[in-house]
């Protein structure tokens, strides 16, 4: 029982200083601080980044800062002074280091991919064997839609694969829309002997940079940071054409034309130019495949 005595003698300050009150509101207080500047970066963010993509990244790199903070600072708080409590977490965090290497490899491949930027959602990657379109990224695996290189031109499956986050750090990684949304392609064809090989030539190379001109024109500010990072020069962009001989079935002189393209949209230019070029040679009668007899 509280003597009446004592209990007169205590003020609130007294009160405030012994009891759990200090840390509860220094803990309301903190929370308050930290997610008030966590939603005017958010808004700042909304406000100033107009791609969506790197407007995601940013406000999940937020969220986690936030977070970060808030159990950082609020374990300082109701944590001080219990060494012994964090020998034993110690002791159960290596227990659990050896029973669930998995799940904490995946948390630190999702730390990887947010801090390091490995990739965001919408990008195309290669994980080992598995190459595809980024849809999602989670705690603890990623999804991505399967695309195939060789059977459907880079075209996307319909098939979702979902990939445990610990393969970025395992496993070699590309991504083909880091630098750029172009890589290279090639484009062949094989004509028979009797045609004229120069003619064809340049007009499936005006056909094709007709084609990606206005991929060209909508991004030129990844032209150039490819350029600067890959040290070569602009001339060296340009559609370039080669003629060889091809001896197998069917022979004739194969024309291969290199030019750069966005991965999402090779089947469908490769296809319009085939149609063009096809519809030219119909009426200019200048060469034949090397197939039509």
């Amino acid at each position: 029982m509280i003597n009446p005595i004592t209990f007169q003698n205590m003020n609130i300050h007294t009160v405030w200083q012994t009891g759990p009150s200090k840390n509860l509101l220094s803990s309301i207080l903190i929370v308050i601080v930290v997610w008030l500047v966590y939603l005017i970066l958010r808004l700042m963010i909304n406000k100033r980044c107009k791609n969506l993509k790197v407007r995601s990244s940013w406000r999940t790199r937020t969220f986690y800062s936030a977070l970060f903070f808030s159990i950082y600072f609020l374990g300082r708080i109701w944590l001080d002074g219990m060494q012994d409590i964090f020998t034993f977490l110690s002791i159960i965090a290596a227990a659990l280091t050896i029973t669930q290497k998995e799940t904490l490899m995946n948390l630190l491949g999702c730390a990887m991919i947010y801090w390091r930027e490995l990739f965001r959602t919408g990008d195309r990657i290669q994980v080992g064997l598995y190459y595809g379109e980024v849809t999602s990224i989670r705690t603890f695996y990623f999804h991505m839609l399967e695309c195939d290189k060789e059977a459907l031109g880079d075209q996307t499956t319909g098939k979702i694969i979902t990939l445990p986050n610990s393969l970025v750090i395992t496993t070699p990684l590309i991504n083909l829309s880091e630098l750029s949304p172009f890589i290279w392609y090639e484009f062949s064809l094989i004509l028979t002997p009797d045609s004229d090989l120069d003619t064809a030539r340049t007009v499936l190379s005006e056909l094709i940079d007709t084609e990606v001109k206005h991929y060209y024109l909508e991004s030129k500010h990844y032209l150039k940071k490819f350029v600067r990072d890959n040290f070569i020069s602009e001339q060296q962009l340009r559609t370039q054409s080669f003629i060889k001989v091809h001896q197998k079935e069917p022979t004739g002189f194969e024309i291969t034309v290199r030019y750069l393209c966005i991965p999402t949209q090779r089947h469908d230019l490769e296809t319009r130019v085939l149609e063009k070029f096809l519809h030219y040679l119909k009426i200019a009668k200048v060469a034949k495949l090397a197939f039509e007899k």
